[in-house]
């Protein structure tokens, strides 16, 4: 993880950065929101507890150890207050599949607009393979159509 914990992409206001054993308790206060969970895949756990969100962080830390950094916590004064982050597509080494979630206070902002530019600037300059980010926004969402 030594490398991974090095990478931190700043924003306006913000950074995107590597999960923290100690980022549960503002995760599981952010995540716990019905409408961020209509917005995800029906994966995303309703209500969303701290036991979700250190099973989340304990993923993230063994992935940091075994491969680079794809998924990050939305960093807003020491919060984790969201999460961006991919995962490789079955048969397709070329191409990633990518979601986030942000916590509702900090909608509107332009956050997560700014934070998906950094996140594919990140992605396409790191990982040479990669020819496509793929994601999915549901009709009704209007915030994140716009990003």
């Amino acid at each position: 993880m030594d490398k991974n914990k090095e990478i931190i992409l700043k924003g306006n206001g913000f950074m995107l950065r590597p999960y923290r054993k100690g980022d549960y308790i503002s995760i599981a206060e952010n995540a716990n929101n019905k409408k961020i969970a209509a917005n995800l895949p029906t994966s995303f756990p309703m209500p969303y507890t701290e036991k979700n969100a250190k099973e989340l962080i304990a993923q993230n830390l063994k992935w940091y150890k075994e491969s680079i950094l794809l998924n990050f916590v939305i960093d807003i004064e020491g919060l984790a207050v969201g999460t961006i982050g991919s995962s490789m597509m079955k048969n397709t080494p070329f191409m990633i599949s990518f979601g986030y979630w942000l916590g509702e206070k900090y909608w509107g902002k332009g956050i997560m607009s700014e934070a998906i530019k950094l996140y594919t600037k990140y992605v396409f300059g790191t990982f040479k393979k990669i020819q496509r980010i793929e994601g999915t926004v549901y009709p009704w969402n209007e915030g994140s159509k716009k990003c």
